[in-house]
């Protein structure tokens, strides 16, 4: 498996990001208008998108934006956290159940945070699922980098379940 940063994404990229969304998610948890909201996404400037691919196909996928830019619509449901121009967010990951847990996950995470600091951020933020202790994966794997870490009892955006919010220094 490797990875690669989407600066040109084609039709076939957002064709393949919108069915992993489909089976690396619940229905309530995908975007109404994915589409749209996804093909926004890849053309902005300021986004990270990355591809994790499997021989020729893709498998995974990984966005992450300024937090400022996404304030906004988290801070209603997390409304401890702070603007920091300095601060990237990972917005989601999606890797394709059958390549889960063979290490696209990191370097999908890898590529985003290598990519983000040589865009001149100072850190990544991002919320992590604990029932599937994906939390605990991200502190484990980021020990020494992590700058802050608190509980979300009842995550909106990830259906209610509890989260964890960590900032990882890059």
């Amino acid at each position: 498996m490797h990875t690669s940063l989407i600066l040109k994404p084609s039709p076939d990229v957002l064709a393949a990001i919108l069915e992993l969304e489909k089976k690396c998610f619940p229905q309530s948890w995908q975007y109404p208008d994915a589409e749209k909201y996804y093909s926004e996404k890849l053309n902005d400037a300021f986004s990270v998108n990355v591809c994790l691919f499997s021989e020729e196909s893709i498998v995974g996928y990984a966005l992450a934006q300024p937090l400022n830019a996404v304030l906004s619509d988290l801070l209603p449901h997390d409304p401890q956290l702070v603007a920091d121009s300095r601060m990237m967010y990972f917005e989601t990951i999606q890797v394709l159940p059958r390549f889960q847990r063979a290490g696209g996950g990191q370097l999908l995470h890898e590529h985003v945070m290598s990519e983000s600091a040589r865009r001149g951020y100072l850190a990544i933020s991002l919320h992590a699922r604990c029932v599937n202790c994906a939390n605990l994966r991200v502190r484990r794997r980021y020990t020494t980098r992590i700058a802050t870490a608190r509980s979300i009892a009842n995550w909106f955006w990830g259906g209610g379940e509890q989260y964890e919010y960590i900032e990882i220094i890059l």
